[in-house]
């Protein structure tokens, strides 16, 4: 063997070898208990604070809008949102909504009311009214999206 080319494998081993005491320092760490933690989550401070109330589907923000919520109720919540169709097609479309009513924390209620399905009229006000099954509803969030199936 030449010089150059036994030098590569004495650097290789040694790399090697480096390796290997690595791996133990880390496997020497885990045995003495010591507890391994997964990556923590990214915070995000939209979720709680400026998460808008109503969302759309991307595919229909151009043809669905919205006007002012109307809540009532003390005891148990009922929220009302007026909803259009504006399209320059003159077609009516399939959509349905979900309300999702939150407690004082933020938390969603264990009991929620499900999708709802509805067919919009072009330039005809809807009106999609939630209410909360249970008294400790503080928030709510609408969620409107295309018709599908079961979900």
């Amino acid at each position: 063997m030449n010089q150059v080319t036994s030098g590569a494998v004495g650097l290789a081993g040694k790399l090697g070898v480096l390796a290997l005491v690595a791996m133990g320092c880390v496997m020497l760490g885990a045995c003495r208990g010591e507890p391994i933690y997964p990556p923590a989550a990214r915070v995000d401070p939209t979720i709680h604070q400026g998460y808008p109330a109503v969302t759309v589907e991307p595919a229909l923000q151009k043809y669905v809008v919205v006007a002012e919520p109307v809540v009532q109720g003390e005891d148990v919540k009922t929220v009302t949102v007026p909803v259009r169709l504006i399209n320059k097609h003159n077609y009516p479309i399939n959509i349905q909504y979900k309300f999702t009513f939150t407690d004082k924390d933020g938390a969603p209620l264990r009991t929620q009311p499900g999708w709802v399905y509805i067919v919009l009229e072009p330039g005809m006000r809807r009106d999609l009214t939630g209410t909360a099954l249970d008294n400790t509803a503080e928030n709510w969030q609408l969620e409107i999206r295309s018709a599908r199936g079961a979900g």
